[in-house]
């Protein structure tokens, strides 16, 4: 197989052109024109470019003969990644479909940061229902796409389909809460993040990976800097997020940010990819942080640079929460604790092997409103762990009063003085 180009038109022409393979398709019998083909391969390459993987030409070994083709694509409309193929009519039943198929669903796994594969057919055509099965896809449901009733199956990663059932819950409750978030970005959010690209200097045609990249204000701003000739990959898996990462980076007109919806704990990358790791505010929600270090010291060529900041223990508002609890027989753990001192993060990256590390600390606490900080409804982020989700709305209630009575003995004259001590952690690999 190899990428569709444009010199393959004369042969997707001839294959869209045939009713017996239309009739499969979205057209659903009727010849796709040649100026629609021509469009389709212009697409085909645009997909390559920005996600690093997309459609191939089937080859046939030893004439050089496009006989079908096969991949991997994007459809904004239902928001997944699809394996598709297609043949020359002379060329079915002799399982080169499924063949195809399996080689593009195990690049996408083993080559890109894909957790998720579908397949759509019409409901009606066995034959690719089984070319799906045969590449490990199941039956999942009955989709309406492109105006279409079709049936998707999927696959997904191998470490992805090993989660835990907390851990999908966990993801999806910080996946929701990140989504709801569509006007993230303000002067807090963007003065807490930019100090961590103080502690590395960038310099053009550096690559650099940005791991739970948010709204991308550590991307854009690296991107800026390594210029055209370097490169940034954005990568977070609230798709909320990444779509105003999309949009700045648009408004900018840069090229050069490669942007993945992905959960970050499951990325693999090779060997000495990146000279630069940014991850901002985040590395408390990976599930085993100093397995994420570890990578990314794998990740990291010599001489290249991890950052990330997170926050003390006694950052608001989890100390709060926590007491409320106490107070309620219920104990939690502070998502904030693996990385909650400078001695906590020092360790972990000495660990993972990062040499010369560094952490400057920054308060950016204020004062705020009893009517600021009451927003709390009982929510509990914390990637091992929820006793929240486990009590009665009864126990949740008492909690959620006593959270609220504890912030009217902390008023001043002043307000309410919420702790944000920020930690900016850099460790270099030797």
């Amino acid at each position: 197989m190899q990428p569709i180009e444009p010199s393959s038109l004369p042969r997707l022409a001839a294959i869209w052109s045939a009713p017996d393979v239309t009739r499969l398709l979205p057209s659903r019998g009727k010849p796709i024109s040649r100026s629609i083909t021509e469009k389709s391969i212009r697409s085909f390459v645009e997909h390559w470019q920005s996600k690093g993987y997309g459609v191939w030409g089937v080859i046939e070994n030893d004439t050089d003969f496009m006989v079908g083709y096969c991949g991997l694509r994007y459809l904004e409309e239902i928001d997944e990644t699809e394996v598709l193929y297609g043949l020359d009519k002379a060329y079915w039943g002799r399982g080169i479909a499924t063949q195809a198929a399996i080689a593009a669903v195990t690049y996408g796994f083993a080559h890109t940061n894909l957790q998720r594969i579908v397949g759509l057919s019409f409901p009606e055509n066995a034959a690719s229902r089984r070319v799906m099965e045969k590449a490990g896809l199941l039956y999942e449901k009955r989709i309406r796409v492109f105006g279409l009733d079709a049936v998707c199956y999927a696959t997904e990663r191998r470490t992805n389909a090993a989660k835990t059932d907390y851990e999908r819950n966990y993801k999806k409750t910080v996946i929701d809460f990140f989504d709801g978030r569509t006007r993230y970005d303000n002067d807090v959010t963007v003065r807490r993040a930019l100090p961590l690209l103080e502690t590395v200097t960038l310099k053009p045609g550096q690559q650099v990976l940005d791991a739970a990249t948010g709204t991308g204000i550590i991307a854009i701003a690296v991107a800026q800097a390594v210029g055209s000739t370097g490169s940034v990959i954005g990568v977070d898996f609230s798709a909320g997020m990444l779509q105003q990462a999309r949009d700045k980076a648009q408004t900018l007109g840069l090229q050069n940010i490669k942007w993945i919806e992905a959960d970050a704990d499951y990325l693999d990358f090779e060997a000495e990819r990146f000279d630069a790791i940014f991850c901002s505010s985040a590395i408390v929600y990976f599930k085993d942080i100093e397995k994420t270090l570890q990578s990314w010291h794998h990740w990291l060529r010599s001489e290249g640079v991890a950052v990330f900041s997170g926050w003390s223990e006694q950052s608001y508002p989890a100390p709060w929460i926590i007491e409320s609890c106490e107070r309620c027989g219920i104990e939690l753990k502070n998502i904030n604790t693996p990385t909650g001192t400078a001695e906590r993060c020092t360790k972990l990256m000495q660990a993972a092997g990062f040499e010369e590390v560094a952490v400057e600390q920054q308060q950016l606490g204020t004062y705020r409103t009893v009517e600021q900080l009451s927003g709390w409804n009982g929510s509990w982020f914390h990637p091992h762990e929820n006793p929240l989700s486990k009590v009665s709305e009864e126990q949740l209630q008492q909690v959620i009063a006593d959270y609220h009575k504890s912030l009217k003995s902390k008023v001043t004259e002043a307000g309410v003085l919420c702790e944000s001590l920020a930690y900016y952690v850099s460790g270099k690999k030797r």
